[in-house]
């Protein structure tokens, strides 16, 4: 009788073990779907009102002016607020999110949500386009 009891023992340490590696692998899942690459195209060229964006593909939005040389965030909705009091409800409600800087004559990106890249940095002269996705540069 000892011995089909600590047989039991065994088999329900086995299942439950089981139970919990597949849920932990199920959570892992979801969180690095929250970081995958998002579908978006955006075309960035300077223009004399400044830098202007139009949006391919994965925006809500279709053209967005930016001409100020401070940071400008911009989400799948268009140019939004990132600051210390933004919460992680609020990042996580966007698509994708990035801030971008502009100095005389070159353009700084930083990926926060949605794109495989961190930082991308590229001269952006008069007259000239330079198309970025998820995954980085790209072309149209």
């Amino acid at each position: 009788m000892k011995r089909n009891s600590k047989i039991r023992k065994q088999v329900l340490v086995f299942f439950v073990t089981i139970f919990m590696c597949t849920m932990s692998f199920g959570l892992l899942a979801q969180q690095q779907t929250n970081n995958t690459p998002k579908n978006f195209k955006i075309v960035i060229e300077k223009a004399v009102s400044g830098i202007k964006m139009t949006c391919v593909e994965g925006c809500a939005w279709k053209e967005l002016t930016y001409n100020n040389k401070s940071s400008q965030s911009i989400n799948h909705l268009g140019m939004t607020t990132l600051n210390k009091n933004t919460s992680d409800k609020e990042k996580d409600s966007s698509e994708f999110l990035f801030t971008l800087v502009t100095t005389e004559k070159e353009l700084t990106l930083q990926g926060i949500k949605g794109t495989a890249w961190t930082d991308l940095s590229f001269n952006l002269t008069d007259n000239t386009k330079k198309v970025i996705n998820s995954l980085g540069m790209t072309s149209l």
